[in-house]
């Protein structure tokens, strides 16, 4: 007798569909192809970074209002909003701060569409409570430089309580830099916590930090994310996308 059974929270975390016949268990999620991995590009800058990106077929594309070469203001990141072919494409780069998510810059890009934040800082549950009340989902950034980050992410996504990211986006650690550092993230570690069961308990992955046209598709394969995040790997320049690169990292992720 089959038996087939969907999980879709399952799927939404790129575990896969597991079919059973008889005492046997097919993971399809775990078969190339079966599964498209969300692409992710950070450090847009302009509207026309925006327009190629998503045309060479970007799932997300990444702005940054905190800090660093890539920064942009607000009229900007809300310009890009209103060009995109589909706003909900768009995540913002926020700062977390102790006054909660609610504020003037978010309140502006929420009417223009926006719908998804990326939050530096450890989220606190005020903060991720607040955007889900305004039916903006959050990505949490947790750099990770050995499996001692683990910890890390269990205590804060403890202190969350019910309001958790919907996203856990695993970068490179730098002291000193939130991202775009083209420093490679410890896949090995990532991998480890895997295989431990962690990525059951967390929230849907990601995976950032030096990932390259040349490097991404192992990457896929041995930490098996859901989806990866790339930004100076399809640069010619900090804050300059090149179509070129782009092309070939889809590509590589797609294939």
């Amino acid at each position: 007798m089959l038996g087939v059974r969907l999980s879709l929270d399952r799927v939404r975390r790129g575990l896969g569909v597991c079919v059973y016949i008889g005492v046997s268990v097919f993971r399809l999620g775990c078969v190339p192809g079966m599964h498209k991995k969300l692409v992710k590009v950070c450090g847009i800058t302009s509207v026309d970074d925006a327009l190629v990106t998503v045309d060479l077929g970007a799932d997300w594309i990444g702005v940054n209002l905190v800090a660093g070469p890539r920064r942009i203001d607000c009229g900007v990141a809300e310009e890009i909003l209103l060009n995109v072919p589909d706003a909900h494409r768009v995540v913002a780069l926020v700062r977390v701060t102790d006054r909660g998510g609610r504020n003037v810059v978010i309140d502006t890009l929420q009417r223009s569409g926006l719908h998804r934040v990326q939050l530096y800082g450890a989220p606190i549950t005020r903060t991720v409570a607040d955007f889900q009340s305004m039916g903006l989902e959050s990505v949490m950034v947790q750099p990770f430089g050995d499996a001692s980050a683990a910890v890390s992410i269990d205590e804060i996504l403890a202190g969350c309580a019910d309001a958790k990211p919907e996203y856990l986006l695993l970068d490179a650690h730098d002291e000193r830099k939130l991202g775009g550092t083209g420093r490679r993230a410890n896949w090995d570690a990532v991998a480890g916590c895997r295989q431990d069961g962690c990525f059951d308990r967390w929230p849907t992955l990601l995976l950032a930090g030096g990932l390259t046209p040349d490097n991404v598709r192992t990457a896929i394969d041995q930490v098996q994310p859901f989806g990866v995040d790339v930004c100076s790997g399809v640069e010619s320049a900090p804050g300059r996308k090149d179509p070129s690169k782009l092309r070939e990292f889809i590509a590589a992720v797609r294939g």
